[in-house]
């Protein structure tokens, strides 16, 4: 019975060993790190004749430059632009498609995919088109305000002499 405990206690490892591998990692990203510093500063001292003390003014201007050459590389991927016929002819027909597969069948057995299509169109645009009703009769409804208050005015001064 001795006997199966200690085989298991060497099977299994300790604690104490797995913490030190993982200090030692750490050490070793660290002096990996301290490393690459050395280089950049033989490096910045090399190319652009700098010391220690400007170096990090440096670096930050040289990352600065490389971040806006960047940004400039992939502004396409930002702004598309406006999709083809064909996209748009593609989504169309997914959509009724998609449509179609959720509406189901009608009583006759007919597929009425342009009138669910038109009823979701519908519901997506209602609120929207209440939102530019409005903000077309806004300055008309400003307008008014203005005029009953200088209405109101009027009406106090004659009142008042």
């Amino acid at each position: 019975m001795a006997t199966a405990r200690v085989s298991r206690a060497r099977a299994r490892p300790s604690l104490g060993r797995e913490v030190g591998l993982w200090l030692l990692l750490a050490e070793d990203a660290r002096i990996a790190l301290l490393m690459l510093n050395r280089g950049r500063y033989y490096l910045l001292r090399q190319v652009f004749g700098v010391g220690p003390a400007e170096a990090n003014l440096v670096t930050f201007v040289a990352v600065l430059g490389m971040v806006d050459a960047a940004q400039r590389r992939t502004a396409w991927l930002r702004a598309p632009g406006a999709p083809s016929r064909s996209d748009v002819a593609l989504g169309a027909a997914a959509a009724t498609t998609a449509l179609a597969a959720i509406a189901g069948p009608n009583r006759d057995g007919t597929r009425n995919e342009l009138f669910m299509a038109f009823a979701l169109l519908h519901e997506l645009v209602a609120p929207a088109r209440g939102m530019v009703r409005g903000a077309a009769r806004a300055p008309w409804r400003l307008r008014r305000v203005f005029v009953d208050q200088a209405e109101r005015l009027a009406n106090a001064t004659t009142k008042g002499s």
